[in-house]
């Protein structure tokens, strides 16, 4: 087997790594509240799951969107969502970054990319195509990510979605995390 010679910058792996750290952090705090009965709110907890979003949050930039399901957390954190206001979102309070309205599984932040939370499996697939055609339409220079889990790759919009995407070169990753 051939070795490879990909080198990836030093700053990179620590940003990563610090990114893993933080979505840990946050996992942590969430569990420790939940279980000390200080907030209650339907939580699915994110340990494990870190490595991924810490990776995308340094091959992407600010300005690209980002679609995830009510178990994406991680990937709101990773985005750069206002942890405050996600806080308070999932506590159905005002100052939510939905005006507590959408709580834990409706999570929106626009201001960081991150578009749209959906509870529904795979609906995320055809609203990211829908981002991105937006973007190309505007001549923008964005990516638009969807995270989905396994569950979603027997859901055929998520298929019809892929097949669109590449059908009409739209700049769509799809990233399914095994949860």
């Amino acid at each position: 087997m051939e070795q490879s010679n990909l080198a990836i910058d030093p700053e990179v792996l620590k940003a990563i790594y610090g990114q893993m750290a933080r979505i840990r952090a946050v996992d942590k705090a969430i569990q420790a509240g939940l279980s000390a009965g200080k907030f209650m709110f339907t939580y699915w907890p994110m340990t494990g799951q870190e490595c991924i979003p810490a990776t995308i949050s340094q091959l992407i930039s600010k300005d690209d969107y980002m679609i995830t399901t009510y178990r994406g957390i991680h990937d709101q954190v990773a985005k750069g969502v206002d942890l405050y206001g996600m806080f308070a979102e999932a506590l159905g309070r005002e100052d939510g970054v939905n005006r507590g309205k959408g709580g834990s599984p409706h999570i929106s932040d626009p201001s960081s990319g991150s578009m749209v939370t959906t509870a529904i499996v795979g609906a995320g697939a055809p609203i990211a195509n829908g981002l991105a055609i937006s973007a190309k339409e505007r001549g923008e220079n964005r990516v638009t990510i969807v995270n989905f889990g396994d569950g979603a790759t027997s859901i055929g919009a998520v298929h019809e979605a892929m097949n669109l995407a590449g059908a009409w070169k739209l700049p769509v990753i799809f990233l399914c995390q095994n949860n």
